[in-house]
């Protein structure tokens, strides 16, 4: 339990606050991002003989709700980057669990494995060690999945059927809960290695998939299929119609797509660079109404604005010159929720063209980083997950603090949830590779602000642990929609930390895991800042949640300790810091940058008596950027963010 509440901290605490114990905000260049494709045998880091590796102990007692073992794999890369949706769950709360299992520590095997938890057992249908095995390939995995109403699973994945080439495919089973599939390629992909593919249903029980192609141009392709049922209503088939076409030019394998659940909306996004000389991604969407018949124009939902050269060449401040320095990486998630708006989560980490002495980059902050939301009911961005702090563990491939979000929405009360997986400052393998945790947090006002999130694994897999004794949450995924009051979650908890397929620790035969969590279980408060700007400019910064009246101070005393958005936010040069006491106390108020220095004290151990108050702050003498300021008092701390423009 210490460890929890010492990542807790770590989650809620400014950079500012973190001393010294962990690695400082320095720049760095851009990581290579990395791949594993169809044709592909890793080289892993060399592992003992089968009969020499431990057999797998896990302990999972002090997960939230139940946490039971849907099979084992040695392969802990179920996906590059975008996780997809790899649980569903049917109106009758069976939970339908796939994964890519690989048979044995150097990968020579690696196929598609599928188990049921069913609620009226409240186990697994399927032996863990004997799951079913979807494919009947030479290699496949990658694997997405939906489940439609009747309880009938259908797998998306791509296979080898012959030689080297590999192709998309989805699964349909002979009967809800049967385990026996039938395989078919989209026929209008058979022109190259269109895979990776994610999957949704729609109102009408239509199948469509968006894939990417691996080696060549980074195109994604669209697909239809109609699932195939006799009059007895076995899953015979699946028919490929030919509405097939070129979705556009992702950067990596980050797309993910979504149906309405009310209507014949449905939704594809990716990441993409919009062409300009500066390199960075946007979060791009299509859009049709008419279940795939039809679609939209792609939108830029992010529309960054890129770096400014002559801003630079004047010599402003390269922070300032930037421009918009919050740029996704490699992995989003994208839901409708029960109003048939779209919402997408993005993993959100510093893209500066300049450094901050000048040098031409683009550069980022060791592990730093931030989940972003979108909602298309507000067109605004709002802030998920803090994690914007040094690591002192080695970067694990494809990964900084906090990445892999993935949505859910509750239909009784349209509160969304998001799962997302967070890389620890304390526990760390004997390769000092940090372990990671399932963590989820809940909005209950569309998206607009976020709780808190709740560590829902609390694994503790030590310090300086040996394999395979790592306890680390990847590719956590969500189902879509919370049903019976529950989350219903999936990921593969690694027992050596690192993606082994890299060469980053051993691969060891790890545990996959179905958990079941109340929905009442996840914290909604205390409430993470909104007042959180993506863009430079302040674009889409969600202005009625974070403007404060200072004119209208209460008459009565405060009944807790309060601090609020300063105002205005953004500002130049000053701006006003309000916050309420309910005792007299001393108290310190200070200012720090982005990389932890203090710039500014306002308050220093000065008393102060109960009540509201006021304190200006004149930025004049500093450039600009986004700073902290911190209060604290002898039992009270608070931090928040603010931007200075100029």
């Amino acid at each position: 339990m210490l460890r929890t509440v010492v990542t807790t901290l770590l989650v809620m605490l400014c950079f500012a606050t973190l001393g010294a114990a962990l690695t400082p905000l320095e720049e760095v260049p851009i990581p290579e991002r990395k791949a594993i494709g169809p044709d592909q045998t890793p080289t892993a880091t060399p592992v003992p003989p089968p009969h020499e590796m431990p057999s797998p102990v896990f302990h999972l007692d002090d997960a939230i709700g139940i946490a039971d073992t849907a099979g084992f794999t040695y392969y802990d890369w179920q996906h590059n980057a975008t996780v997809g949706k790899m649980i569903g769950v049917d109106p009758f709360g069976s939970a339908h669990v796939c994964w890519t299992n690989a048979l044995d520590p150097l990968y020579a095997t690696r196929y598609v494995f599928y188990n049921i938890w069913d609620p009226a057992m409240g186990d697994f249908m399927h032996d863990p060690t004997a799951p079913l095995r979807i494919d009947a390939s030479t290699r496949a995995g990658f694997v997405t999945a939906i489940v439609n109403e009747d309880g009938f699973c259908f797998p998306s994945y791509h296979q080898v059927l012959t030689g080297d080439v590999a192709h998309a495919a989805v699964s349909i089973d002979y009967c809800a809960y049967c385990g026996a599939f039938t395989t078919r390629e989209p026929t209008c992909l058979d022109h190259g290695q269109f895979i990776f593919p994610k999957i949704a249903m729609d109102v009408n029980g239509e199948i469509h998939v968006t894939t990417y192609e691996w080696e060549g141009s980074d195109r994604m392709y669209y697909a239809q299929g109609h699932p195939v049922f006799d009059q007895d209503g076995f899953g015979l088939d699946i028919e490929w119609t030919d509405n097939c076409f070129v979705v556009g030019t992702s950067s990596f394998i980050n797309h993910d797509m979504a149906a309405s659940r009310h209507s014949e909306r449905i939704a594809i996004a990716w990441l993409s660079e919009t062409g300009d000389a500066y390199g960075g991604d946007n979060v791009f969407i299509l859009v049709s109404e008419d279940a795939g018949a039809n679609w939209g124009e792609p939108i830029n939902v992010t529309n960054f604005t890129p770096p400014d050269e002559d801003c630079f060449n004047a010599g402003g401040e390269p922070s300032v010159c930037n421009r918009d320095t919050l740029k996704p990486w490699l992995d989003l998630a994208i839901l409708f929720d029960e109003n048939d708006y779209i919402h997408l989560a993005w993993g959100s980490y510093a893209w500066m063209y300049w450094g901050d002495d000048g040098s031409v980059g683009p550069w980022t902050y060791f592990f730093a980083g931030h989940i972003m939301h979108w909602g298309e009911d507000h067109n605004e961005f709002n802030i998920v997950a803090d994690a914007w702090y040094g690591n002192n563990g080695q970067h694990e491939a494809n990964s900084y603090n906090c990445n892999r979000p993935s949505l859910a929405v509750d239909p009784i009360t349209n509160h969304l949830y998001c799962s997302y997986q967070l890389f620890d400052t304390v526990q760390y393998s004997d390769a000092m590779f940090p372990m990671a945790d399932a963590w989820v947090t809940v909005s209950t006002n569309n998206g607009r602000s976020w709780a808190l999130a709740t560590n829902v694994s609390r694994s503790d897999g030590g310090v300086g642990t040996p394999s395979p004794g790592s306890r680390s949450e990847t590719a956590i995924s969500i189902a879509p929609a919370v049903q019976d009051g529950y989350l219903h979650m999936e990921y593969l908890l690694d027992l050596d930390a690192g993606a082994s397929v890299h060469g980053e620790g051993l691969a060891t035969r790890s545990p996959v895991i179905y958990q079941r969590i109340p929905v009442d279980s996840i914290a909604t408060t205390p409430i993470l800042d909104p007042c959180f700007p993506l863009h430079w400019d302040s674009t889409g910064y969600p202005w009625d949640l974070c403007e404060v009246a200072i004119d209208d101070i209460p008459s009565t005393p405060p009944s807790e300790f309060l601090l609020y958005p300063n105002y205005p936010n953004p500002f130049n040069p000053t701006t006003t810091i309000q916050f309420d006491l309910t005792r007299r106390t001393a108290m310190t108020l200070k200012v720090y940058n982005l990389l932890g220095q203090e710039v500014a004290n306002l308050l220093n151990e000065t008393p102060l008596s109960a009540g509201v108050h006021t304190v200006n702050f004149d930025a004049s003498e500093l450039p600009s950027g986004v700073y902290v300021y911190r209060l604290t008092s002898e039992t009270h701390t608070a931090s928040k963010k603010m931007v200075l423009l100029k």
